[in-house]
């Protein structure tokens, strides 16, 4: 056996607090400034710069780590939607192979998630954002599609709010 521990911390302080030239001064530097070259190329800030750690995923994107949330709210998808507006990502969705539709009129979208036991009845916007992002447009393409269907007003806030629908009920997972 070859056990872990894994400690996270949500708000570490990476300031050294320690004054003087004392041993625990210089430890608590050394750690700290370890801690921060070691997580600048693990966050894609700095990349190619040396790392004594290694990715465990293909991608270290947040993207891949989605599918490991037990259940995701409409605050990760607002955080994801910040995320994607300051990096300029538009992100793709892969549709889960459990999801199939019940009825489909150009009014209402009903689809039925197997795995998860869930039946999600979509209203006309919300059936044209699933449509969309099933048949592999990006999010920004979804909402220029919204946008020339209902108008613009509301069109990114439709369709972001669809989207944390549809991933709270873990019917898709996101893709840069």
């Amino acid at each position: 056996m070859r056990p872990w521990l894994l400690e996270v911390n949500w708000n570490p302080s990476l300031v050294v607090e320690s004054d003087g030239a004392s041993e625990s001064a210089r430890a608590e530097a050394e750690l700290k400034v370890g801690v921060v070259a070691d997580l600048l190329p693990i966050l894609g800030l700095c990349p190619g710069a040396p790392t004594r750690y290694r990715a465990v995923l293909p991608s270290p994107s947040m993207f891949d780590l989605l599918p490991a949330y037990e259940e995701i709210h409409a605050s990760d998808v607002a955080d994801l939607r910040d995320v994607c507006a300051r990096h300029g990502l538009d992100p793709r969705v892969e549709v889960d192979p459990t999801v199939t539709v019940e009825r489909d009129t150009p009014d209402e979208l009903v689809l039925v998630h197997e795995r998860h036991d869930h039946r999600i009845e979509l209203n006309a916007t919300g059936a044209l954002a699933w449509r969309c992002l099933a048949g592999g447009r990006s999010v920004d393409e979804t909402i220029r599609a919204v946008a020339e269907k209902d108008g613009p007003d509301s069109a990114a806030e439709d369709v972001w709010e669809a989207l944390a629908t549809f991933a709270q009920l873990g019917a898709w997972t996101v893709r840069p």
